[in-house]
């Protein structure tokens, strides 16, 4: 058994729900061809000791033995020695360390033996390694004499450095001291910066800054923390920036300088040059949303957000520019982060890949438009720092929809006529939030005090009581529309929902009871239903439990399919639900893995087979497709094969498929009606004939 072999073992006994094969060649750095053929070595190995296969289907892998056998494979793998195999990641990790943290010359014949690898491995691996510290203008410099060592700017082996370990490690875990923490890649980097070192950082940062995360935004603490334990532990082994002119500048008192000094001291750094002290100022304080400017850097900030705010309004087409604090946010960050990017100092995001997923129009307007910018400044910005500002267009967004979506309640007191009054509510509505409840006369006035209103517009001087109220002309000109609009942002009005989405309200609610009460049953539902209908809320019952025939699109129908077994009827009836992104690939491997297990039990009558999964299986929708086969298979049910129709059912709670059910179940009881609908070619006539019972029952 190889070393590759056995790690792949591992992995697989590590990830007892499986994974795929490309996940796996990825992990090892090699192709999907290379993982297949080891699955093969290792089908080969389990078989000579008469255990069964990996499990594999279209691609997903996993060890779905028994306890007791996977017990046995456990006792497959290597021990001693042999057992150390390296990933390629781990490899780069350990042997840029060992270089970094060598009191004597190290070569690479050493790192070959340490390792366990071949000449040729080895060999790739400095390359690799040569690649990657390019970026930064840094080389691998082999000696025989003083072996390897790293060659460049101080100031950018240090980026390298706070890089390396932000992208390889779980910063919060290690600044944390998290003791369960103990992977390959975590003991390197804690060779270059023990835990006793972050310990003292940490808590000296706690002492003189602020607790870690109290300003909101732990992420830059952890930044600013591993960027002084980098900076310490490269003055501990006098690796020194090279003098550099900052015009005599001299860092303000204050929080951070306190920090500084007092870890100067913890780690006795005796005589640190001023241009050190003012390195470490820069690069913490540039984390910070105060950072002071220049007048240069003001102008530009300045510019860099004007341009960005304009840019995106028009690449979303939304009112960026009306949110005031989006600039203020904006500006404040942009300062900092001009900075970082020009001295190539990592920002670190942990939210990265989630503010990338769920704001993806929005990250992909504002990568555009930074990457462009810095590029003419021949300088790149990170993701993460990319993300930052996603976030703040995000939440700008939200505030325009919020605000889009949210009116003042108005009612209009017009002594010119009605007509005239409908024709100032019109205006009203259509410059403003506001939804005009009603047009009153001076004779109606006592109506005000039953209406749920905000403020009152009359065209007549007239007293509304305690409600707020401001007067214009009956046909109001642009400057009187000036008045109401600085009335309302002068007095501050509440704005309301405009309209409750009810049936949204009824779906959130039955959820609610689902998740305490884990079962809905009809009656519950008629019950709540009353109730809404109660309290004048139109619930659209079609979302709630829609029908069959509200699910069952044409292209969510397949007939007269031909297939060799079971097996490929439940994934010829999925693909339409896959590619409509109803479910995902482990849903259909979740069915297959169900009947394999349990047995044919999704054979629910003579001839009908009723495909489905957990909802937690990967069902993302609710929705059915259904198969007609030209040529029955058999599911091993021998009360009711052979199977002609074939339904594949997403659920995603225990309540909104019900309808879809009782459709399906009252086929069972009409076999006949089966073998009819198994023999159409016609799509509108399968339709009519199977929805024929729903429709009247509608």
């Amino acid at each position: 058994m190889t070393k590759r072999t056995d790690r792949i073992i591992h992995i697989l006994l590590l990830r007892p729900n499986g994974m795929t094969i490309h996940e796996l060649s990825e992990n090892l750095n090699v192709s999907d061809r290379t993982i297949r053929n080891e699955i093969n070595t290792i089908n080969s190995l389990l078989r000579q000791r008469g255990l069964s296969n990996i499990y594999q289907n279209r691609g997903f892998i996993q060890l779905s033995q028994s306890k007791e056998d996977l017990l046995k494979i456990k006792e497959l793998r290597l021990s001693g020695d042999d057992a150390d195999y390296y990933t390629p990641k781990e490899r780069f990790v350990i042997i840029l360390f060992d270089i970094l943290t060598a009191h004597q010359p190290i070569f690479v014949y050493q790192e070959q033996d340490k390792l366990k690898v071949s000449k040729s491995t080895i060999d790739e691996d400095m390359r690799i390694l040569r690649k990657f510290l390019k970026q930064y203008a840094l080389q691998v410099i082999t000696s025989v004499k003083d072996g390897i060592y790293i060659q460049g700017s101080e100031r950018l082996i240090r980026t390298m450095l706070v890089d390396v370990i932000t992208q390889y490690s779980d910063l919060s875990r290690l600044i944390n001291l998290d003791t369960s923490y103990q992977e390959t890649i975590v003991q390197s980097i804690q060779n270059f910066i023990p835990n006793s070192l972050v310990k003292q950082v940490r808590l000296t940062y706690i002492n003189k800054v602020h607790d870690v995360g109290a300003n909101g935004n732990i992420a830059n603490d952890y930044q600013l923390i591993l960027h002084s334990c980098v900076w310490v532990r490269r003055l501990l082994t006098n690796d020194q920036l090279v003098a550099e002119s900052h015009d005599n500048w001299q860092p303000d008192e204050g929080k951070i300088k306190a920090y500084i000094l007092q870890v100067v001291q913890d780690f006795e750094l005796k005589q640190v040059a001023d241009d050190e002290f003012r390195y470490i100022y820069f690069v913490l304080n540039s984390f910070n949303s105060n950072f002071a400017n220049t007048a240069s850097g003001w102008i530009e900030t300045q510019l860099l957000t004007t341009q960005l705010v304009t840019y995106m309004e028009e690449r979303l087409e939304l009112p960026f520019s009306s949110q005031e604090d989006l600039y203020e946010g904006l500006y404040s960050h942009l300062t900092s982060l001009v900075y970082r990017v020009h001295e190539q100092i990592q920002s670190y995001n942990p939210l990265k890949s989630i503010i990338k997923s769920n704001y993806a129009d929005i990250y992909q307007s504002v990568f555009k438009f930074m990457t462009a910018y810095f590029q003419e400044q021949t300088v790149t910005i990170s993701d993460d720092e990319i993300c930052y500002i996603t976030v703040y267009f995000g939440t700008a967004k939200m505030q325009i929809e919020r605000d889009q979506t949210m009116k003042y309640r108005v009612a209009v007191i017009c002594n010119y006529g009605l007509a005239t009054g409908h024709l100032l509510a019109a205006e009203l509505e259509r410059k403003f939030n506001i939804e005009v409840l009603a047009v009153l006369s001076m004779a109606d006035i006592q109506v005000l005090s039953k209406l749920s209103i905000d403020f009152v517009v009359k065209t007549i001087q007239v007293d509304t009581g305690h409600i707020p109220s401001v007067k214009l002309p009956p046909i109001p000109q642009e400057s009187d529309y000036l008045v109401l609009k600085d009335y309302l942002t002068k007095t501050k009005v509440a704005k309301r929902a405009s309209q409750i989405n009810s049936t949204n309200l009824f779906d959130d609610v039955l959820a609610c009871v689902a998740d305490s009460y884990q079962h809905i049953d009809v009656g519950l539902i008629k019950s709540l239903s009353t109730v809404f209908k109660k309290h004048h809320l139109i619930v659209n019952e079609k979302e709630v439990q829609p029908m069959l025939a509200d699910l069952l699109t044409d292209d969510r129908i397949q007939l007269r399919q031909s297939v060799t077994d079971w097996k490929e009827a439940i994934q010829l009836a999925a693909q339409p639900l896959i590619e409509d992104q109803v479910i995902n690939e482990q849903y259909v491997h979740a069915m297959l893995e169900s009947v394999v297990k349990f047995g044919p039990y999704i054979v629910i009558g003579p001839g009908l087979a009723l495909a489905h999964a957990r909802p937690e299986d990967g069902a993302k929708k609710l929705g059915v497709s259904v198969l007609t086969l030209s040529t029955p298979v058999k599911f091993g049910n021998k009360d009711n094969d052979p199977v002609s129709l074939v339904f594949c059912l997403s659920a995603i709670n225990n309540y909104s498929h019900l309808n879809v059910m009782k459709a399906i179940v009252r086929l069972v009881a009409d076999p006949d009606k089966i073998a009819a609908l198994s023999q159409i070619e016609k799509l509108e006539t399968f339709k009519e004939a199977l929805f024929q019972q729903e429709l009247q029952r509608k």
